[in-house]
């Protein structure tokens, strides 16, 4: 969460971010982004872009 910009940006480039910067997994991080989106901590303004609420 604390990684995440507090602009709207897209799933892809989070992934690709977290893989680059972390060396997480592209599943991880896709996981990761629907749970935080199920709690309500992120939501998704368009189809595939995300953003911190």
């Amino acid at each position: 969460m604390e990684n995440l910009p507090n602009q709207t940006i897209t799933i892809e480039e989070v992934v690709q971010r977290a893989y680059e910067e972390e060396g997480l997994e592209k599943a991880a991080v896709e996981t990761a982004i629907w749970r935080l989106t199920q709690q309500g901590q992120i939501y998704q303004p368009q189809p595939g872009k995300i953003r911190k609420l």
